[in-house]
C-alpha cells in the first residue's frame, strides 16, 4: 500500500460544535444479541426510604456496539487497569462506610 493510500485511510476524531454528551456512572450492565452488546450505565443512589431497598441504580446511559467493537473495548479497559495498577497498585472492591443511623451526620439534622 502507497503512504498516499495509508494517509487517506486514517479516520480523525471530530468533536461536534454542540460538544457531546457526557455523564457519570458507577454501575454497568450488559445486554447483548446476535449482533451487538448494549452497555447499560447507571448511578447508585439511595433508595427512597418507603421502599426497603438501601439503594437503586438510576440508568442514564446505554451504548450499543458491534462485537468488534465490544472486543476492542475489552482490550482497551484491560491495558488501562494494567497501566492503572502498575502506577498506582491493585484496585480493591470499595466498602460502604456504616449506614446513617450508626453513624452521626456531619451536619445538624434539619
Amino acid at each position: 500500500m502507497s503512504e498516499d493510500k495509508k494517509e487517506n485511510t486514517k479516520i480523525v476524531l471530530i468533536r461536534p460544535e454542540e460538544g457531546v454528551f457526557e455523564t457519570y456512572s458507577n454501575f454497568v450492565d450488559a445486554v447483548w444479541t446476535l449482533f451487538d452488546v448494549t452497555f447499560r450505565f447507571a448511578q447508585i443512589v439511595p433508595a427512597p426510604p418507603e421502599s426497603g431497598r438501601p439503594f437503586d441504580a438510576v440508568e442514564n446511559a446505554a451504548i450499543t456496539v458491534a462485537w468488534p467493537e465490544a472486543k476492542i473495548i475489552s482490550r482497551v479497559l484491560t491495558d488501562l487497569v494494567r497501566r492503572y495498577e502498575a502506577t498506582n497498585g491493585e484496585i480493591q472492591p470499595l466498602k460502604l462506610t456504616p449506614n446513617s443511623e450508626e453513624m452521626p451526620l456531619p451536619y445538624p439534622p434539619e
